[in-house]
Protein backbone atom coordinates (compact mmCIF):
# COMPACT_ATOMS: atom_id res chain seq x y z
CA UNK A 1 0.00 0.00 0.00
CA UNK A 2 0.97 3.04 -1.01
CA UNK A 3 0.77 5.73 1.61
CA UNK A 4 1.85 9.60 1.06
CA UNK A 5 1.81 12.19 3.70
CA UNK A 6 1.06 15.53 1.81
CA UNK A 7 2.57 18.47 3.31
CA UNK A 8 3.53 18.74 6.99
CA UNK A 9 4.72 21.84 8.63
CA UNK A 10 6.93 22.79 11.58
CA UNK A 11 5.40 25.54 13.39
CA UNK A 12 7.60 25.48 16.29
CA UNK A 13 11.15 23.66 16.06
CA UNK A 14 13.43 24.16 18.56
CA UNK A 15 17.21 23.81 18.35
CA UNK A 16 19.16 23.12 21.01
CA UNK A 17 22.32 22.91 19.42
CA UNK A 18 22.79 25.92 16.66
CA UNK A 19 26.45 26.49 15.52
CA UNK A 20 26.09 28.02 12.43
CA UNK A 21 22.59 30.12 10.88
CA UNK A 22 20.65 27.12 9.68
CA UNK A 23 22.38 24.23 11.77
CA UNK A 24 22.02 20.23 11.05
CA UNK A 25 23.33 19.22 14.49
CA UNK A 26 20.71 19.37 16.66
CA UNK A 27 17.50 17.65 18.42
CA UNK A 28 14.13 19.27 18.06
CA UNK A 29 10.83 19.26 19.22
CA UNK A 30 8.31 19.39 16.03
CA UNK A 31 3.70 19.21 15.47
CA UNK A 32 2.95 17.47 11.96
CA UNK A 33 0.13 16.73 10.28
CA UNK A 34 -0.95 14.63 7.60
CA UNK A 35 -3.02 12.38 5.19
CA UNK A 36 -3.40 9.85 3.65
CA UNK A 37 -4.28 9.55 -0.34
CA UNK A 38 -6.23 6.24 -0.16
CA UNK A 39 -8.82 7.76 3.01
CA UNK A 40 -10.01 10.23 5.18
CA UNK A 41 -7.25 10.46 7.41
CA UNK A 42 -6.53 13.77 10.09
CA UNK A 43 -3.59 12.93 11.59
CA UNK A 44 -1.96 15.33 14.81
CA UNK A 45 0.64 14.58 16.92
CA UNK A 46 4.16 15.35 18.11
CA UNK A 47 7.97 14.20 17.35
CA UNK A 48 11.04 14.28 18.39
CA UNK A 49 13.90 14.89 15.96
CA UNK A 50 17.93 15.03 15.76
CA UNK A 51 20.03 15.21 12.87
CA UNK A 52 23.56 15.11 13.29
CA UNK A 53 26.29 16.70 9.57
CA UNK A 54 28.96 14.23 9.50
CA UNK A 55 30.21 15.71 6.15
CA UNK A 56 30.34 19.28 4.32
CA UNK A 57 26.12 19.44 3.04
CA UNK A 58 25.53 15.74 3.91
CA UNK A 59 23.38 14.86 7.30
CA UNK A 60 22.15 11.58 8.94
CA UNK A 61 18.74 12.46 11.03
CA UNK A 62 16.68 9.90 13.19
CA UNK A 63 13.09 10.71 14.40
CA UNK A 64 10.39 8.86 16.26
CA UNK A 65 6.92 10.26 15.68
CA UNK A 66 3.25 9.68 18.16
CA UNK A 67 0.19 10.86 16.24
CA UNK A 68 -3.36 10.39 16.64
CA UNK A 69 -6.01 9.79 13.35
CA UNK A 70 -9.15 11.24 14.03
CA UNK A 71 -10.93 9.50 11.57
CA UNK A 72 -9.80 5.96 10.46
CA UNK A 73 -11.50 3.87 7.81
CA UNK A 74 -15.01 5.56 8.07
CA UNK A 75 -14.79 4.99 11.94
CA UNK A 76 -15.24 8.17 14.50
CA UNK A 77 -13.04 6.88 16.89
CA UNK A 78 -8.74 7.71 17.27
CA UNK A 79 -6.15 5.32 15.86
CA UNK A 80 -2.91 5.44 17.90
CA UNK A 81 0.27 5.84 15.42
CA UNK A 82 3.98 5.71 15.93
CA UNK A 83 6.64 6.00 13.74
CA UNK A 84 10.58 5.57 13.33
CA UNK A 85 12.59 6.94 10.65
CA UNK A 86 16.63 6.85 9.57
CA UNK A 87 17.32 9.47 7.13
CA UNK A 88 20.70 10.70 5.02
CA UNK A 89 20.06 13.64 3.49
CA UNK A 90 21.72 16.49 1.55
CA UNK A 91 21.27 20.33 1.92
CA UNK A 92 22.07 23.90 -0.08
CA UNK A 93 22.11 26.76 1.28
CA UNK A 94 19.92 29.39 -0.70
CA UNK A 95 20.19 32.30 1.36
CA UNK A 96 22.02 32.43 4.79
CA UNK A 97 18.63 31.84 6.67
CA UNK A 98 17.32 29.31 4.00
CA UNK A 99 18.51 26.02 3.21
CA UNK A 100 16.36 23.58 0.43
CA UNK A 101 17.14 19.57 1.38
CA UNK A 102 16.10 15.95 0.26
CA UNK A 103 16.38 12.77 2.42
CA UNK A 104 15.95 9.22 1.87
CA UNK A 105 15.72 7.11 4.12
CA UNK A 106 13.85 3.71 6.36
CA UNK A 107 10.98 3.86 8.22
CA UNK A 108 8.63 1.67 10.88
CA UNK A 109 5.27 2.54 11.17
CA UNK A 110 2.58 0.93 13.55
CA UNK A 111 -1.11 1.48 14.33
CA UNK A 112 -3.22 0.24 16.89
CA UNK A 113 -6.62 0.45 17.78
CA UNK A 114 -8.58 -1.71 20.05
CA UNK A 115 -10.14 -4.22 16.86
CA UNK A 116 -7.12 -4.24 15.00
CA UNK A 117 -3.04 -2.78 14.77
CA UNK A 118 -0.70 -3.09 11.66
CA UNK A 119 2.80 -2.41 10.92
CA UNK A 120 4.88 -1.69 7.81
CA UNK A 121 8.59 -1.40 7.44
CA UNK A 122 9.22 1.18 3.96
CA UNK A 123 11.36 3.57 2.52
CA UNK A 124 11.10 7.39 2.10
CA UNK A 125 11.67 10.26 0.31
CA UNK A 126 11.87 13.89 1.51
CA UNK A 127 12.09 17.34 -0.49
CA UNK A 128 11.79 20.78 1.76
CA UNK A 129 13.14 24.34 2.82
CA UNK A 130 14.39 25.01 6.34
CA UNK A 131 13.74 29.32 7.23
CA UNK A 132 15.62 30.44 10.46
CA UNK A 133 13.20 33.37 11.92
CA UNK A 134 15.38 34.01 15.27
CA UNK A 135 18.34 31.72 16.64
CA UNK A 136 15.94 29.03 18.17
CA UNK A 137 12.77 29.04 16.12
CA UNK A 138 12.67 27.92 12.55
CA UNK A 139 9.63 27.02 9.97
CA UNK A 140 9.97 24.26 8.52
CA UNK A 141 7.93 23.29 5.03
CA UNK A 142 7.77 19.87 3.44
CA UNK A 143 6.94 16.92 1.16
CA UNK A 144 7.19 13.56 1.95
CA UNK A 145 6.52 10.05 -0.19
CA UNK A 146 6.49 7.20 1.07
CA UNK A 147 6.18 3.70 0.14
CA UNK A 148 5.25 0.90 2.87
CA UNK A 149 4.66 -2.80 3.00
CA UNK A 150 1.60 -3.40 5.67
CA UNK A 151 0.54 -6.93 7.01
CA UNK A 152 -3.43 -6.38 8.19
CA UNK A 153 -3.97 -8.13 11.91
CA UNK A 154 -7.49 -8.16 12.90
Amino acid sequence: MRFVVAISLCLAAINIVNASPVSWDYVQLEYVAGESEYSELDMDGVAIEASYSFMSNVFISGQYETAEFDKFKQETSATEYQQNQLNFGYYYELFEDNVFYGTLGLIDVKYEKSSFSDSADGMQASIGLRSLFSKYIEVRFYYTYRDLAFDWYF
